[in-house]
């Protein structure tokens, strides 16, 4: 299982352990005057920020951060097709906008993903099949089906023992999904 960290950009982590571990950062934007600096955690940016006396006027400083739709394409585009699931840690949401933006952004993720994987807890299915592979693979719209739905395929031959108990030609398909009934 692959799991994701994200954090937002007030998080105090070195960043050798940022990159060493691969957390994402949900960069802040802080404006001071006209100076503007994305937050991305680089050390040495935020040492010329201060250092350019800019931070002087910190009193005046607003910051900005992803909005809801910068967020979720982030998951789309990158963190889903990365990660099984994703740890998302930010600033409290008395402090900052993000944290509400993140759980608007996830919330429009799922709502999202309910068409796609249409009950599936996750999107895997398994298969094992009593024969050839390529038999299965001959068969109309098979790959494609999984392929439409954004899940990942994984196949198999049945096992002996499972084909010598179901009959050559068997077709076994697991998947993670809430308790129900099946229907024609």
């Amino acid at each position: 299982m692959r799991i994701g960290i994200v954090v937002d950009s007030a998080c105090d982590l070195p960043q050798d352990f940022i990159q060493r571990h691969n957390v994402i950062v949900l960069p802040i934007s802080v404006r001071i005057g006209k100076a503007v600096l994305a937050d991305h955690r680089d050390g040495e940016a935020t040492l010329s920020f201060l250092q350019a006396h800019v931070a002087e006027r910190g009193h005046e400083a607003e910051t900005t951060p992803f909005s809801v739709n910068q967020i979720r394409d982030l998951f789309l585009q990158q963190l889903v097709i990365d990660y099984d699931h994703v740890f998302c840690l930010t600033i409290s949401k008395l402090r900052s906008q993000i944290f509400d933006n993140a759980m608007q952004a996830g919330f429009a993720i799922l709502n999202d993903y309910k068409p796609i994987r249409d009950g599936l807890m996750t999107p895997t299915v398994c298969v094992g099949y009593g024969g050839e592979l390529a038999e299965l693979h001959a068969l109309p719209g098979y790959a494609a089906a999984c392929q439409s739905h954004g899940l990942e395929l994984l196949e198999s031959v049945m096992s002996l023992t499972g084909m010598l108990n179901v009959g050559k030609g068997a077709l076994a398909v697991g998947f993670a999904a809430e308790p129900h009934t099946f229907s024609a």
